[in-house]
């Protein structure tokens, strides 16, 4: 199991995720429709979530790792929950160990390598809105992975409620625990739409990230 300062094991989900996307589609009105993890591309509108779990589309910065072809150890995650609109509903979720959700309390966030059979995570519901999901089950996968990072640094990866952070320490420092402006000069590069900048940026970061924690603090 990946933990605090696992930095150079990709923390993120399969590229076979499921993602929500709001287009367009050169009408006045927005459509929502599906895409794959690994079709999502910088700008595009993807699902997330405000502080209080209300669903809302956001654009996507960067797609981490997407240079990358090799497989990684991930979790299974399978749930179940009550939708007020379909009914009982169940779903499945490819994360890395180390990758943080949306814990419990609805507030917190805990690794995915933490969370056990009856643990409770939050999933977003037909309406827009979340509610908890139990875990039924939990599996292991290997497979080629890949990290939405977000404008607010929250996505809804098939159908939980996740971070787009990773539950790791950099010099006894947890990273998703950082102030939320340290993100800004991303944001910033990414609404001028300097996407191969936020990239040349972004890496650099892990890098940096990296080394930091191989020494002892």
């Amino acid at each position: 199991r990946c933990r605090g300062g696992c930095t150079n094991e990709p923390t993120c989900f399969s590229e076979e995720s499921q993602v929500k996307v709001l287009s367009s589609m050169g009408s006045e009105t927005p459509t929502e429709s599906i895409k794959l993890l690994k079709d999502l591309v910088a700008g595009d509108l993807v699902e997330s979530f405000d502080v209080n779990g209300k669903r809302r589309f956001v654009p996507l910065i960067r797609l981490e790792h997407s240079s990358s072809d090799i497989k990684e150890r991930m979790l299974m995650l399978y749930y179940s929950f009550e939708d007020a609109l379909t009914g009982k509903e169940r779903g499945m979720l490819r994360v890395t160990p180390s990758h943080l959700l949306v814990g419990d309390d609805g507030q917190s966030l805990v690794a995915a390598g933490d969370i056990v059979r009856g643990d409770s995570i939050w999933v977003m519901t037909s309406d827009g809105f979340r509610t908890k999901a139990e875990i039924i089950n939990i599996q292991a996968a290997m497979g080629r992975v890949l990290n939405p990072v977000t404008d607010n640094m929250r996505v809804v990866v098939d159908g939980v409620l996740a971070s787009s952070w990773s539950d790791v320490k950099v010099a006894g420092i947890r990273l998703a625990e950082l102030p939320f402006s340290v993100v800004l000069p991303l944001r910033v590069l990414a609404r001028l739409g300097m996407y191969r900048t936020v990239d040349v940026l972004d890496e650099f970061v892990h890098k940096i990230a990296s080394l930091v924690s191989s020494f002892s603090f």
